[in-house]
């Protein structure tokens, strides 16, 4: 087993490739089979890692900024996302302290 993103007990924010970027308590993860999905609890962000480059970008959410607004990537904010899933075309989060279910636009 090796890690594949993220430093291991380092909570953070930081886009980069595998364990150059960090996470900060990433909770649900999904896969379209090219991209992985991430829910990134603490950092209130939706996170995309291209696979075969381990290459973690922010889709949706801004770090460190809770709260309820819809738009496309740091216009959309969140608060405490859990869960994720996709129907195939869509990405939806459980936005937790919101009590809301959000689709992730990518």
């Amino acid at each position: 087993m090796t890690t594949f993103a993220g430093q291991t007990g380092i909570p953070g924010f930081a886009d980069g490739t595998g364990t150059a970027a960090s996470l900060f308590f990433p909770e649900g993860v999904i896969t379209d089979n090219t991209n992985l999905y991430v829910v990134d609890t603490f950092n209130d962000t939706v996170r995309q890692i291209v696979i075969a480059a381990r290459a973690v970008t922010t889709l949706a959410g801004q770090t460190g900024v809770a709260g309820s607004a819809d738009g496309v990537g740091t216009a959309a904010l969140f608060n405490t996302p859990v869960g994720i899933t996709a129907n195939g075309t869509n990405i939806y989060a459980t936005d937790t302290v919101n009590d809301t279910i959000r689709n992730v636009v990518r």
